[in-house]
């Protein structure tokens, strides 16, 4: 399948990265918490389509805009029926994720260090014992990521080239 993410509204900096989280795991259930327009989210989801490899793939967002979620749809429609989407406050529904579910999180919603690090506090227990939990605008530009970031996993891995960071669970 043909990668559509640019016709997509959004701030998608990292493609080598998850073309690599694609790469390491031969199965399993990603999420995506932010989708926005669907940028990022319709990338990965080609790169999971075009690897073959049994991965579903969830997102979910608040949609707070007013027509960003007809535009999301209307953004993911080649792949329609291919992913779940899931509209709500992060914090709210993770409390209905049961634990060790996902074996990658990418966290890419509200930027404040409070968001961020609820979000991360939230979605770390989802994260299966051999999964990653990751996320983008690890930057000066938001200080805040940085921090939740720094506090939480001194030791976590960073991309200036891509802003994101990640952490393998196993490693924390």
């Amino acid at each position: 399948m043909e990668h559509f993410y640019k016709q997509c509204n959004g701030w998608f900096t990292f493609p080598k990265f998850y073309q690599s989280i694609v790469e390491r795991f031969e199965s399993g259930a990603f999420l995506e918490i932010g989708t926005y327009a669907g940028q990022s989210f319709a990338y990965l989801l080609v790169e999971i389509i075009n690897s073959g490899k049994d991965i579903s793939l969830t997102g979910i967002d608040g949609f707070g805009w007013q027509g960003l979620k007809e535009e999301f749809d209307k953004n993911m429609e080649p792949c329609r029926g291919k992913y779940h989407i899931i509209k709500g406050n992060s914090l709210e529904l993770a409390k209905t994720i049961p634990d060790n579910s996902f074996d990658f999180i990418f966290i890419d919603a509200n930027h404040t260090y409070e968001d961020v690090k609820a979000d991360i506090l939230a979605y770390l227990p989802k994260v299966k014992p051999t999964g990653i939990i990751s996320g983008h605008d690890y930057c000066s530009d938001w200080p805040g990521v940085i921090q939740a970031v720094n506090e939480l996993f001194p030791n976590a891995n960073t991309s200036k080239e891509e802003v994101v960071w990640w952490i393998e669970k196993s490693k924390i």
